[in-house]
């Protein structure tokens, strides 16, 4: 059989569901510069979300393993079929943000993750792997607007927790726009592929308080930072802005206004108060 989406979906006989935010890429250069950026090795542990029909999974092989996490039953049953011979093939039928990551990459290293993420689940999926601990990179496509997010700088519309997240973790390279007219259905929305090359560097001792601060702080954006976060950790008001004081802000600031070191740091003085 041929390699072609449309072959795939006409013989399976498959309907595209909404419901899982489902557009096939059917580019091939976009599909080759997603693999070259992935540089699959023969020692990697390839992750790979929302397989779909295997347009990305048919070049991965080179790994010593590719383990594909895919939700639809019936994509399933086609990617099982298709790849019934590839002995370094794992398939788990499952919801991503349901399951443990951190248990299922535990025993492998060398682990790279690789997707074409559904639109609506994209910051979820997004933040549960970038926590990982064991991960080398990701090169994943998103939708425009939240790869914005996820370069945006301070005091700009876009910036946000994602924003801080993705700039503490990794360093980010942009591989390549993606048209709507290289997937089927076609979405309503233009697309990135990004690649995140994470960072080998000490981490906040905790980052569990740190990204719990940047989320309650960007919780109400027009509202102030101290009344974001009233009550955070059943701290006051006053203590906030005592805070902001000993650092050198305005008490009326924004969380938009702060860099990822203005949140180490206040993160560091929240705790010490």
């Amino acid at each position: 059989m041929s390699n072609n989406i449309f072959d795939f979906i006409k013989y399976y006989n498959l309907d595209i569901k909404k419901r899982y935010g489902q557009n096939f890429l059917i580019d091939n250069n976009i599909i080759r510069k997603i693999i070259d950026a992935v540089d699959v090795k023969n020692d990697d542990v390839i992750i790979e979300i929302g397989p779909g029909l295997g347009a990305l999974t048919q070049f991965l092989f080179d790994a010593k393993k590719v383990i594909a996490i895919e939700i639809d039953n019936d994509l399933v049953k086609v990617l099982r079929e298709r790849f019934a011979m590839r002995k370094n093939f794992e398939l788990i039928n499952a919801d991503v943000l349901k399951l443990d990551l951190s248990e299922l990459l535990r025993p492998f290293s060398n682990i790279k993750i690789v997707s074409n993420l559904p639109y609506y689940i994209s910051s979820a999926v997004l933040t549960k792997c970038l926590e990982l601990k064991n991960l080398d990179s990701m090169t994943v496509m998103l939708q425009k607007e939240v790869g914005q997010r996820i370069f945006a700088k301070p005091s700009t519309k876009s910036y946000g927790s994602l924003s801080i997240l993705s700039q503490y973790y990794s360093d980010l390279n942009i591989i390549t726009n993606v048209s709507a007219n290289c997937f089927v259905p076609k979405p309503n929305v233009e697309s990135v592929v990004i690649k995140f090359i994470m960072k080998n560097i000490d981490k906040y001792e905790d980052e569990k308080f740190l990204f719990e601060l940047v989320r309650k702080s960007f919780s109400k954006r027009r509202k102030t930072l101290v009344n974001c976060l009233e009550n955070f950790y059943g701290i006051s008001k006053q203590k906030i802005t005592d805070v902001l004081i000993q650092n050198d802000m305005d008490k009326n600031i924004r969380a938009e206004a702060l860099t990822l070191k203005d949140f180490l740091n206040l993160a560091d003085c929240i705790k010490k108060n």
